[in-house]
């Protein structure tokens, strides 16, 4: 082979190698972020408090798996030697924040035995080291206030009904981009559905024609739910495909809106699902949609 012939087939290898390159660099950089978590621990930030420019803390703040009632800010507990935690505690107006070596704008709370600074995504509580009441109590709020996915409108009316579900997990989430398990990397706050069916039943006190809202996350975009029961009519709203994090499970939204008719007595609405997840590892449920909010409201006659 000729040295011209040689040199060119270099250089037709070369560019395709710097192509390749380019095109994942993204993803070289997301395996790179994710290679160190899981070898060096979960991601985390490099947080400094000051008070009047002196130093009280300088802490390596990991992400949590604990989620405010809210679900939008992870919850972080730092305990604090007596004298250091009656320095923040004292002066909470005077207190600086620095997040990754930039000062950022927060808000700092007096709540009881602790102290809570709150910024963007995170809450971080002060307390005194192996105050394990005031970590158990702060968790026990957060958990006793999140709001569950199905909600009423109209007093009246959601005096005279009562819900229960059946083959609907419990709520969970929301988790982490980082989450170990893919499957729930990244999900907001909602209960998983089971298939081959499960079943919304309403006890009513009064006839009466009412909505439910339903907004859910599909396996695919061509999975079918069929409803069953009292329904008078219903409609799927267009939807797009959720951007999930790297490695997530590819869920697709939509929404389905069902005009019921409501009889004294259970009224039972059945989701039927045209597909579900097969059997994967410990986790022995078919999940077939992840429901993120069940919404029920009279209609005004």
């Amino acid at each position: 082979m000729k040295t011209g012939m040689r040199f060119f087939i270099v250089l037709v290898m070369l560019c395709s190698l710097g192509i390749y390159l380019d095109l994942n660099s993204n993803k070289v950089v997301h395996l790179s972020r994710v290679y160190d978590e899981i070898i060096n621990g979960e991601s985390a930030l490099d947080v400094e408090l000051k008070v009047n420019s002196e130093f009280v803390i300088q802490h390596r703040l990991r992400s949590s798996n604990l989620f405010d009632a809210a679900g939008t800010r992870q919850v972080s507990f730092l305990g604090l030697d007596p004298d250091s935690y009656a320095k923040v505690a004292g002066n909470t107006a005077e207190l600086k924040l620095s997040i990754d070596g930039s000062d950022v704008p927060f808000e700092a709370i007096e709540q009881g035995n602790a102290v809570q600074l709150m910024w963007a995504d995170r809450k971080l509580n002060i307390v005194r080291s192996g105050d394990m009441q005031v970590i158990a109590e702060s968790i026990a709020h957060e958990n006793n206030n999140r709001p569950r996915w199905f909600s009423c409108f109209n007093n009246t009316f959601c005096k005279s009904i009562r819900v229960s579900t059946d083959g609907i997990g419990p709520v969970e989430g929301p988790y982490l981009d980082n989450e170990l398990n893919k499957l729930k990397r990244g999900l907001p706050m909602g209960s998983w559905a089971y298939g081959p069916y499960s079943s919304i039943s309403i006890s009513s006190d009064i006839s009466t024609e009412a909505v439910i809202g339903i907004s859910m996350l599909r396996l695919s975009e061509d999975q079918e739910i069929n409803i069953e029961g009292p329904v008078l009519g219903q409609k799927s709203l267009p939807s797009e495909k959720l951007i999930t994090p790297y490695g997530g499970l590819q869920l697709y939204p939509q929404e389905k809106r069902i005009k019921i008719s409501l009889q004294p007595g259970v009224n039972e609405i059945k989701l039927i699902y045209s597909k579900w997840m097969g059997l994967i590892g410990h986790d022995q449920r078919p999940e077939a949609v992840y429901i993120t909010s069940i919404k029920i409201m009279p209609i005004s006659s």
